[in-house]
């Protein structure tokens, strides 16, 4: 009998040291008597309304507690409450911990707050201003998302981390500097600020993830920090006010869609280490009239300068081996195009409608050409094939009404034919 009461004891030991759920002066919190700690968490009926002061102590049945943090969920959807004072012993703020208390206009982060959890803010539609302690470490996915009222933020020298879509839609901020303590940006963290003008990157990030600047409409400049090495997809996509961009050596790579939609970018320096260029990665640019590829680049993505229409020439130099389909299509400005020998194809629609190109040298290392490669080029006068061509696709020169020369050295070709039409026509 003594046994098995020893063992009934074992067994209800774990449940005797868990958190107690009490309410102490209208704030629910759970304690833990192993340490002496409490965390604020939610009302289990009612929400929190007015103004809310959590305390650094609470005292429960004569026994004192430090309270360290506020809990998941804690004052989620409370959208009567208006104000929120932390006190210096919290460490923590949980996930969606605030998620959608849109009454909030302040909020002040105590140094000891070393991690904002995920969706924390997000929501707070009211919240103009925000303070953020200079113990902060880690700012989580969502943290802020939709705070469209917040103007400005500092973000201190301690955080390392800003997660995914952490200020995703913060519409009013206006200026944002990363520090170089900054390791890690994620995805879309700065997506559709859309009053967003000025933005310093801190060398201690290594890559620009996708779509972090999404739809900063208002975005005129940006200076990409030498530690970089790759721009993410759809980075700068819809930066229609962006007007200079100097991408560094360090760079090896650009993404899908980085730089697509940048209306107004007018000038472009590609650094000495990049390698490849994504597809539509300076789609619809249609304010950039120049642009040098640097002999470094390998790969240039599928309509990587797709209307680009103020483009006037372009230089593919000969480490380039892949030129996607549509890479330059609808530059309607484009007169000089120059094909190093690295090409073993041009590919689909590469060239369509480009209105102002006269001629084409094709190099020798070319040995096929894609459909409607040159089609629309209506200014186009002469043509050299080289004798390496032994392909070449329906449509390729179609439309093009003053094509006058065709010199094909080609011993070996094939020309497709689609609806009739082969080679080219003429009205």
């Amino acid at each position: 009998m003594k046994k098995l009461t020893f063992s009934i004891f074992l067994m209800l030991m774990p449940l005797m040291a868990s958190a107690e759920t009490v309410e102490i002066d209208g704030i629910n919190y759970n304690l833990t008597a192993k340490d002496k700690t409490a965390v604020v968490k939610s009302k289990s009926s009612g929400k929190y309304t007015g103004d809310v002061i959590i305390p650094p102590k609470i005292t429960y049945n004569d026994v004192d507690y430090d309270v360290t943090s506020i809990g998941t969920s804690a004052f989620s959807y409370c959208y009567g409450l208006t104000s929120i004072i932390i006190p210096n012993s919290v460490s923590s703020i949980g996930g969606s911990a605030f998620v959608d208390c849109t009454g909030i206009q302040s909020v002040i982060i105590p140094n000891n707050v070393k991690d904002i959890g995920n969706n924390a803010f997000s929501g707070c539609k009211g919240l103009t201003t925000v303070e953020l302690g200079s113990g902060l470490t880690s700012i989580g996915n969502n943290a802020f998302h939709s705070c469209s009222s917040l103007t400005s933020i500092t973000i201190p020298n301690s955080v390392t981390d800003i997660g995914s879509s952490a200020f995703y839609g913060c519409s009013k901020l206006t200026s944002i500097t990363i520090p170089s303590s900054v390791t890690n940006l994620g995805n879309s963290a700065f997506a559709l600020c859309k009053t967003l003008t000025s933005v310093e990157l801190g060398n201690g990030l290594t890559s620009i993830s996708d779509q972090t600047f999404y739809g900063c409409y208002s975005l005129v400049s940006v200076v990409i920090p030498n530690s970089v090495t790759s721009i993410g997809d759809y980075a700068f996509d819809d930066c229609s006010s962006l007007k200079t961009v100097i991408i560094p050596n360090s760079v090896t790579s650009i993404g899908n869609g980085a730089f697509s939609g940048c209306k107004g970018l007018t000038t472009v320096e590609l650094g000495s280490g990049l390698t490849s260029i994504g597809n539509n990665a300076f789609h619809s640019c249609s304010s950039l009239t120049s642009i040098t590829i640097p002999n470094s680049v390998t790969d240039i993505g599928s309509s990587a300068f797709y209307g680009c229409s103020k483009l006037t020439s372009i230089t593919i130099p000969s480490s380039v081996t892949n030129l996607g389909n549509s890479a330059f299509a609808l530059c309607k400005t484009l007169t000089s195009v120059e094909l190093g020998n690295g090409l073993t194809s041009i590919s689909d629609r590469t060239f369509y409608d480009c209105y102002g190109l006269i001629s084409i040298a094709i190099p020798n290392s070319v040995t096929s050409i894609g459909q409607s490669a040159f089609n629309d080029c209506k200014s186009l006068q002469s043509v050299i094939i080289p004798n390496s061509v032994t392909n070449i696709g329906s449509l390729a020169f179609s439309g093009c009404a003053n094509l006058e020369e065709v010199y094909c050295l080609a011993e070996k070709l094939s020309v497709e034919s689609s609806n009739g039409e082969g080679l080219y026509t003429n009205p």
